[in-house]
């Protein structure tokens, strides 16, 4: 709460909170992952869902399975978010409404739900649970069918009610999204979203799809094998090869599907970097600087230019991508459209970067790496590549500087800092001036920081709203900076 209270999270709603919440019409993902209408996934494998629901009705004799199942649901009443009247009403009494996507609490449901299935996998093959086991079968049956029927139903009424569907939610954008709190976009974005969204049910409803087409197979077959199991006297072992077969098979075709445990893995190349010419010459640079991404909402710019992946490959960024920078940050350089909330960014504005000249330098900021050309009196264009752009500032500032103190504009002094040390919370800087002035460190004025002067602490201030600088008299000195 502390620290999103610093951030721009600190004026969220009820409605920011229960943003992501996982639709109770989702659990459907259980049996058909690649159609639902909205939201995370529960997926496990179909038939992982029968020996869960073993395990399940195993709890009374299994203690060593409660505490798992207890995960289970606690996790499940978190993620349901909006849809659970409970956690609305404990939102409200807490007032914390800094976090968002209820939904992610899913990751300890399925964790859990996955080594129950293991094992209920183990009773149902055991001798003294064929009672039990038969239960199971028909429990899953009757689920599995179900889910079939309703995967049938909403694909009819997806065709049948297609403009019911499209105006009623042309309706609840324009009524419930647009110009609400923390929502950004204009409202013809948020209506080519409903036809967009609509579109992607269609498809994704579809037998033509061989995904889809294998989920309706399975999930026939399951309701069938059950039919047949639960007449037998007793399950045989035998089928347990067989069951854990159709269960690798079913997970390793879900993981090829995009959003499948390793379709979220990629090659190390993916790390190569874009754009190698615009990469080679600022990272040839050996000095400290910041670049500017300029243009992020555009998907154009290489990966080393994008926050917070820079990171990756040592390049400094004056972007960032948390929910937890420094709101007074995230406003300063609005226009610029390079601090993502976790909100989206838009297109920044044609004439943003003459109005943002000084705190660029301020910041440091060496080098734009552009999505577009750009006309400005204190940019270089140093060269292109495939589209994008690279300038260099003419008169950039380095990481500390030293500015005449008084109210009114800014005056750079022309006798710069000297840094003796520096790196992650901690800068160590000599200082030798005529004058008084302010010494200013181009990084976050954030809480945890303090200041010592020739080893005797000292009033830290804010310059520009934003930066930490310091208060000196003429003479030499010995700054240090330090994050605890």
């Amino acid at each position: 709460r502390t620290l999103a209270g610093f951030s721009g999270r600190a004026g969220a709603s009820l409605g920011f909170a229960l943003w992501g919440s996982f639709s109770p019409f989702n659990f459907m993902s259980a049996i058909f992952p690649y159609w639902i209408f909205h939201g995370t996934r529960f997926y496990i494998g179909v038939c992982s869902l029968l020996f869960l629901v073993m395990a399940v009705i195993s709890l009374r004799s299994v203690r060593g399975q409660r505490p798992l199942f207890l995960v289970f649901l606690v996790s499940v009443f978190f993620a349901l978010g909006k849809y659970n009247p409970l956690y609305v009403l404990l939102l409200r009494m807490s007032g914390f409404y800094c976090l968002r996507n209820p939904s992610k609490a899913l990751f300890f449901a399925m964790f859990a739900a996955s080594v129950l299935s293991g094992l209920g996998f183990t009773q149902f093959f055991s001798r003294d649970k064929c009672r039990s086991g038969k239960k199971a079968l028909r429990f899953f049956s009757f689920f599995s069918g179900s889910m079939l029927g309703l995967f049938f139903l909403g694909r009819g009424a997806l065709v049948v009610f297609k403009e019911q569907i499209i105006t009623v939610a042309e309706w609840y954008a324009a009524n419930h999204v647009f110009g609400r709190d923390f929502h950004r976009y204009d409202l013809a974005t948020y209506l080519d979203k409903v036809h967009n969204f609509y579109d992607v049910l269609v498809r994704r409803s579809t037998l033509t799809n061989p995904f889809i087409l294998i989920s309706v197979l399975l999930c026939a077959t399951a309701v069938v094998g059950c039919a047949y199991l639960s007449k037998k006297n007793r399950i045989n072992s035998v089928y347990k090869g067989i069951f854990a077969a159709v269960i690798f098979c079913d997970i390793f075709v879900f993981s090829l599907y995009g959003t499948g445990f390793r379709g979220n893995i990629k090659s190390f190349d993916v790390l190569r970097p874009e754009l190698p010419a615009l990469f080679a010459a600022v990272s040839s640079d050996k000095g400290l600087f910041r670049i500017l991404p300029y243009g992020i909402a555009s998907g154009r710019l290489p990966n080393w230019a994008v926050p917070d992946t820079n990171a990756v490959y040592g390049v400094d960024s004056a972007g960032a991508y948390t929910p937890l920078v420094v709101d007074s940050y995230r406003q300063k350089l609005s226009g610029l459209e390079a601090v993502d909330n976790a909100l989206g960014l838009l297109e920044p504005s044609p004439k943003a970067l003459p109005d943002y000249k000084d705190i660029l330098r301020f910041l440091n900021v060496k080098y734009i790496v552009s999505a577009r050309e750009i006309h400005c009196d204190f940019a270089q264009n140093a060269r292109q590549e495939q589209g994008v752009y690279l300038y260099v500032m003419k008169d950039p500032l380095p990481r500390a500087f030293m500015a005449e103190e008084g109210k009114g504009p800014v005056r750079i002094l022309k006798k710069m800092p000297e840094i003796m040390e520096y790196g992650p919370g901690h800068a160590v800087i000599s200082v030798d001036t005529d004058v008084a002035a302010m010494l200013v460190l181009s990084e976050f004025h954030y809480p945890g920081w303090s200041v010592t002067v020739d080893g005797r602490p000292a009033k830290l201030e804010r310059f520009q709203d934003i930066l930490m600088s310091v208060s000196l008299p003429p003479g030499g000195h010995r700054v240090v900076f330090s994050f605890r």
